[in-house]
């Protein structure tokens, strides 16, 4: 996971940059956006390995930003962990029926929303599990990109 670039999508400043600081302690490269819409724009200009998404954001709610995710077939190996201080079945279950990897509650350990992460690369093939290969070639496309 070293390296696996993740936006983390996040309204409220201080838990954007307490979980970009988080997940770049633990070897991701993290870029942030604070609404919806703002993050959809720096998916298409560079798909993400993963995101972490918190629901309740100005403009564009993050169910819509998972639903305009998941419409693209090209998004489907891009983990998502739903971040989010809604703890109601219905949301959680939305989150899960449009494509969410995983979905941890606020508050939330910085641990355990590093492991859900790695935990949902891991199952998406983007994890320790890497070829040689791969990983050659995620490194040709993180230079082509530049810095995150």
């Amino acid at each position: 996971m070293r390296g696996s670039d993740v936006l983390v999508v996040e309204d409220e400043p201080n838990l954007r940059e307490f979980v970009a600081r988080v997940l770049a302690d633990s070897g991701f490269s993290v870029r942030t956006a604070a609404n919806g819409l703002h993050a959809l724009e720096l998916i298409d200009q560079a798909r993400p390995d993963a995101v972490v998404l918190d629901l309740t954001l100005p403009g564009i709610d993050g169910f819509e930003v998972l639903e305009r995710l998941r419409s693209d077939p090209a998004n489907a190996t891009v983990g998502v962990v739903v971040l989010s201080g809604r703890d109601d079945r219905e949301s959680v279950e939305r989150s899960l029926r449009l494509g969410a990897n995983n979905y941890l509650l606020k508050p939330f350990s910085p641990w355990e929303l590093a492991a859900r992460l790695e935990a949902t690369m891991e199952s998406l093939g983007l994890g320790r599990g890497r070829t040689a290969e791969s990983d050659s070639c995620a490194r040709t496309t993180q230079d082509k990109r530049g810095p995150a």
